[in-house]
């Protein structure tokens, strides 16, 4: 497969907002990764995309209920459980409500302002899984820790794993077709650099102007828009924030959202 490698992809770029902003900090003291890809990742694609896949696609209405992660850099339990609530729905006709502090307290095993990484939360869900929210709900909002142990006494009959993933694209190099043939399956895990206007994102189709780099983020990739240029993701800081608790960014964005992004496969 031949790959062209593009500046400006193959939308015109303005120097005028195209989002709206909130004048106030919806997401008040909280921290980001520092470990995340810097810079904007180079984007390749073929212009066969535009025939081979729908130009449009949004699992968003099989996600469950937008939550908060709150003053903890947990970002990647719950991008990670997101993507799974939403594969379950998906995949197999039901809504669950899984645990993020789970994933964080005994799969990352940190302190919330240490954060983790992508590549370690689904190596942990796919070796260990995670329980229901009921078993173990989320606590760390304030930023407390929350030893594992507090999970509920019948945790193991409560297991939901994934059966596999696979990274999708490199961390460096945003491959379209890859992403968007991942897509076609369900959602998919992604990471992203944050910037400070991003924190202020209302609505609209996000890109960066503005605002110094504050460091990394996780979010679930519910689907995109190939005419438009956009990727739609759900965020997990409250439905205050964005469109809904979700926000639509410019797939050419130095965010480099995208690129590194992982794909689940559940049990047949």
């Amino acid at each position: 497969m031949i790959y062209k490698t593009i500046l400006l992809f193959f939308y015109s770029l303005s120097a005028l907002a195209s989002w709206q902003y909130n004048s106030f900090d919806p997401v008040p003291e909280v921290s980001f990764l520092s470990d995340f890809q810097k810079g904007r990742p180079a984007l390749l694609y073929t212009p066969s995309i535009f025939q081979d896949y729908p130009r449009r696609l949004d699992w968003s209405s099989y996600a469950g209920p937008v939550v908060y992660q709150g003053h903890c850099n947990s970002c990647v339990a719950f991008a990670s459980v997101a993507t799974l609530e939403t594969l379950v729905s998906l995949k197999e006709g039901r809504q669950i409500d899984l645990s993020e502090q789970f994933v964080w307290s005994c799969g990352a095993k940190r302190t919330c302002p240490q954060g983790w990484s992508p590549t370690s939360a689904v190596i942990f869900l796919s070796s260990k899984g995670t329980v229901s929210e009921f078993c173990m709900p989320y606590e760390s909002v304030e930023g407390k820790d929350i030893e594992c142990s507090q999970r509920c006494a019948s945790w193991e009959d409560e297991i939901v794993k994934i059966e596999s993933y696979k990274q999708i694209s490199g961390h460096f190099v945003l491959k379209l077709d890859e992403v968007v043939a991942a897509l076609q399956d369900g959602p998919i895990l992604g990471k992203m650099t944050v910037y400070e206007d991003f924190k202020y994102y209302k609505s609209g189709i996000y890109e960066h102007l503005s605002g110094k780099r504050l460091g990394g983020h996780s979010v679930s990739i519910m689907g995109y828009d190939l005419d438009e240029g956009y990727f739609i993701a759900k965020n997990s800081w409250g439905t205050q924030w964005g469109e809904g608790g979700y926000f639509r960014i410019k797939i050419t964005d130095e965010s480099g959202l995208g690129a590194g992004s992982y794909q689940f496969t559940l049990k047949q």
